[in-house]
């Protein structure tokens, strides 16, 4: 693979560690998210990431913190979720892994793959039930 996307459960992890030490500017957000991308040596992200971080707002002030927090991040997909991405999400949802016990396949987890894929990256996560492409 070509290169890294990061799944929202890294920014979530991150994002959190920021927003508890009280009141943060824009700015703060802005330089948060810089020190995750060099942390992880990348900047990539697909739409169904920053959608999942954009649905955990509560009110405007997170909104405005939230969208300078993803301001750094590139988005490799451009909007531009394509059919063969929701076909390739559709096969993942639909495939009951082997072995251990199966658990349900979220549809954002296979889109998110999908796209990445489709773009030559592989999805960097902490979800150990990520399913695989």
């Amino acid at each position: 693979m070509a290169g890294r996307v990061l799944d929202t459960n890294k920014l979530i992890r991150h994002w959190k560690r920021f927003r508890p030490a009280g009141e943060k500017t824009e700015l703060e957000a802005e330089t948060w998210a810089k020190r995750l991308i060099l942390i992880e040596a990348t900047d990539a992200i697909v739409t169904p990431v920053e959608l999942e971080m954009l649905g955990g707002d509560l009110n405007e002030r997170d909104r405005r913190l939230t969208r300078a927090y993803l301001k750094p991040f590139r988005v490799i997909d451009q909007g531009r979720v394509i059919r063969e991405d929701w076909e390739a999400a559709r096969r993942l949802v639909e495939r009951i892994p082997r072995g251990s016990a199966p658990r349900p396949r979220g549809l954002v987890d296979c889109l998110i793959i999908a796209i990445a894929t489709r773009l030559n990256h592989e999805v960097w996560t902490d979800d150990q039930g990520m399913p695989r492409a």
